[in-house]
């Protein structure tokens, strides 16, 4: 078999919540956060692989920082 392992790079609520890093969606930390760890990710060829739970897409904020991360 032929597989290939990624690995998951960033989780959103590891980052945004307040039991894990807390920095929420209010300020550009997050998002500045989750840009660098792309840019990691390219600079090497690898695969940012993103975990985004479904659950998540209720508050706008948090809509228009996944947007920003994807794009």
């Amino acid at each position: 078999m032929k597989l290939k392992e990624r690995p998951l790079v960033v989780m959103e609520c590891t980052i945004i919540d307040e039991r894990y890093m807390n920095l929420g969606v209010e300020h550009d930390s997050a998002r500045q956060l989750m840009q660098q760890y792309k840019q990691r990710c390219h600079l090497f060829n690898g695969d940012f692989t993103l975990l985004w739970h479904n659950s998540r897409f209720i508050n706008p904020q948090e809509i228009i920082l996944y947007r920003k991360i994807i794009s």
